[in-house]
């Protein structure tokens, strides 16, 4: 429970990835325009829903060049994100 992930050590997870958050209707337009204009050398990960964001890693996210996340995601009263 909550005890438990409070005794577990601290450790940063550092990523040099470009995190984006774009609207709902622009974030796979995003993904497709990176992609374009990159030539697909860029690691892109795209997040659209707090379902895909609970399933994400962080070794993903850390090695990401750019994550695209639907800003949606942060106003989801169901994340811890979107707990005021």
């Amino acid at each position: 429970g909550r005890d438990a992930a409070r005794a577990r050590p601290k450790t940063p997870h550092y990523s040099s990835a470009t995190l984006v958050l774009v609207p709902t209707n622009l974030t796979s337009s995003w993904s497709t325009e990176i992609r374009k204009f990159t030539k697909s050398k860029l690691r892109v990960v795209v997040i659209e829903s707090t379902k895909e964001l609970m399933s994400v890693t962080l070794e993903t996210i850390r090695d990401a060049d750019i994550v695209v996340a639907n800003m949606a995601i942060l106003m989801d009263r169901g994340t811890k994100a979107g707990h005021s």
